[in-house]
């Protein structure tokens, strides 16, 4: 059982919180870690790592949706406080300066470890050749992988496909 060290500085009871509101209580039972921004990326990868082949619950894996960029830095110094293994996949979202300044957090909060790290050059959405679609927007996403196998998935869209491979070299 992991235990966060005394001298850590986090606020547990934003965190408890953060948790608690988006039922991500099982981040705490994992050994691997998978940080996205919302529930449309969630559900994509975790379509895509059952399409390659990958057990989550035997390996220990945790898909989260932190709720947004700007709170995935604190799932990450969680995670690393307790030393389980995390991964963030990340939107570029091109322009959009407070974007790039949650960013940049992430980054600080990985400690720079790039190998920890995935950002879309644009959107999953981009990256999936789709359009944001409001509330069906995972629906539409799952709609696109759906019939095909993993191989096919990286051969007709190489860029989704990147931090899974990533990914998956680290459990």
């Amino acid at each position: 059982m992991n235990q966060v060290p005394v001298a850590t500085k986090l606020d547990f009871n934003r965190l408890h919180l953060k948790l608690q509101a988006k039922g991500n209580g099982d981040i705490f039972f994992a050994r691997h870690v998978l940080l996205t921004e919302g529930q449309d990326d969630k559900a994509v990868f975790a379509e895509l790592l059952e399409k390659k082949g990958v057990d989550c619950s035997a390996k220990s894996i945790s898909i989260v949706d932190c709720g947004g960029k700007a709170q995935i830095p604190d799932y990450v110094c969680l995670c690393l406080a307790l030393g389980i293994d995390c991964y963030v996949v990340i939107d570029a979202d091109s322009g959009n300066a407070s974007s790039a300044s949650a960013t940049k957090k992430i980054q600080n909060a990985l400690q720079g470890d790039a190998a920890r790290f995935h950002e879309f050059p644009d959107t999953l959405e981009a990256a999936l050749k789709a359009r944001k679609s409001g509330s069906a927007n995972a629906q539409q996403l799952l709609q696109i992988i759906e019939s095909l196998d993993y191989a096919a998935i990286k051969n007709s869209y190489p860029e989704i496909c990147c931090p899974i491979e990533e990914f998956v070299k680290r459990v």
